[in-house]
């Protein structure tokens, strides 16, 4: 296991060092998509299959394999709306500029608005959070609680992003006020749902998108299969939906979870 601590250039070395220790395939997560594609293709060059998790690579490799980014903003889209009876200020926390390209949490947020003409859903701020860092989503919403006075949700393109925004809110008094929703469903979220200081989040089942993930990367590694032996010119992606998750049904989701890890 490899920490390139959020930054892209040490991602390359890593994988570069992947390829010359002869590693038998890749699980990767891209900091920066862009930057590390070339050297994602100079893996699977040299016969090592790779898949990605959430941010998509443009370069063909062997698989792919994402949570549903853009579902996750419909979701939050239409439960704040069902919340706020289709009026309310918003603003959003959204993924690092550098991720903008390959991640779609606040398109999807957007789109639901437009769709549904929800036209007194207004965002009234929003912000790009680097490094999807708790710390750093925490300052953004403490300075969005001084710029504005009138902020009544807030979406977040992660739940760190969102229990951030939360310990904001709660220091500023606005706990009861505010409604803050993630995406994602981290462990520390759903106790934060549960607890009823953060509202929802859109969830993705993580423990189950990772097991398949391994399980292709196992069969590629057994059949010898990559992107350049099937002649790929797109990358096969695996898509894996999304499910609100708020007080009413969060017992439910982090008992399937627990569930799910002990089988």
């Amino acid at each position: 296991m490899f920490d390139p601590q959020f930054d892209p250039s040490k991602q390359v070395t890593m994988i570069q060092e992947c390829i010359t220790q002869k590693y038998d395939g890749i699980l990767i997560e891209p900091m920066d998509p862009e930057t590390v594609g070339k050297a994602i293709v100079e893996a699977e060059i040299a016969g090592i299959p790779v898949c990605t998790i959430n941010p998509q690579v443009s370069q063909p490799h062997a698989f792919g394999i994402k949570g549903s980014d853009y579902m996750s903003g419909e979701i939050a889209a239409e439960y704040l709306c069902k919340a706020f009876n289709d009026k309310a200020n918003v603003v959003i926390l959204d993924a690092p500029a550098a991720q903008m390209t390959s991640v779609m949490y606040s398109k999807g947020f957007y789109d639901y608005l437009e769709a549904n003409n929800k036209t007194e859903m207004e965002v009234i701020d929003y912000q790009n959070i680097d490094n999807w860092s708790l710390d750093l989503a925490n300052q953004a919403m403490r300075d969005l609680l001084t710029k504005h006075n009138d902020i009544d949700a807030v979406f977040c393109a992660s739940d760190d992003l969102a229990l951030g925004a939360v310990q904001a809110v709660n220091a500023a008094g606005k706990g009861d006020k505010i409604k803050v929703w993630g995406a994602g469903g981290f462990p520390n979220a759903l106790k934060a749902i549960q607890d009823g200081i953060m509202y929802g989040t859109s969830f993705q089942d993580y423990y189950t998108e990772l097991s398949v993930a391994t399980y292709m990367l196992l069969n590629h590694i057994q059949t010898g299969k990559t992107a350049i032996t099937e002649g790929y010119t797109d990358t096969p992606i695996v898509q894996c939906p999304a499910f609100p998750c708020t007080k009413e049904n969060v017992d439910i989701i982090i008992a399937q979870s627990r569930q799910a890890e002990i089988e």
